[in-house]
């Protein structure tokens, strides 16, 4: 069953349009989880946990749309994650002084689901193209940044009423 055009944009459809402002609320997540986590650790276990993005886009890619394997790719994931390691080197202790057990567990996990998160959303993106059956040009891919963007304007927003972040704003 084929969606129908609703009209949304020039070459979405209703569900190409839903898809693409749910992995705008994705990005969200992924730059919320990336921010808490970094707030919550060390330069040197941040940085490491972040450069895990790479094997893990490599892995979606090869799931979900079979991407395959190949040295050069592997050989450049194990570059980049070495790269990382080495902020690692020599780092006596890498918790705070006076940082919970709790809360750097917190942090290790929020920048691990960052990464994930980062890792996962290339692939859904080239999944919807790939499904889309559209030649990709540059207009559907600024339309559907755009969809991505608003989407994740709008989450955030909502978030902040409900959070009465914009209580704290006072008028000049």
């Amino acid at each position: 069953m084929e969606a129908k055009d609703c009209g949304c944009l020039v070459g979405y459809n209703l569900l190409e349009t839903i898809v693409a402002a749910a992995l705008g609320i994705l990005y969200v997540l992924q730059c919320y989880c990336s921010t808490l986590g970094s707030s919550l650790l060390p330069v040197s276990t941040s940085t490491l946990l972040a450069a895990t993005q790479f094997p893990f886009a490599d892995l979606f890619a090869y799931v979900i749309v079979k991407q395959k394997i190949t040295v050069y790719r592997t050989n450049a994931i194990v570059l980049l994650t070495l790269g990382a390691g080495i902020l690692a080197v020599r780092v006596n202790g890498d918790r705070s002084t006076g940082e919970s057990i709790k809360m750097y567990f917190l942090g290790f996990m929020m920048s691990l689901s960052a990464a994930a998160l980062y890792g996962i959303v290339p692939p859904l993106l080239e999944l919807t193209y790939t499904k889309a059956k559209k030649a990709v040009t540059y207009p559907m891919v600024l339309e559907m940044q755009m969809i991505m963007c608003f989407s994740a304007n709008v989450f955030c927003t909502v978030a902040m009423i409900i959070n009465k972040d914009f209580q704290s704003y006072t008028s000049v």
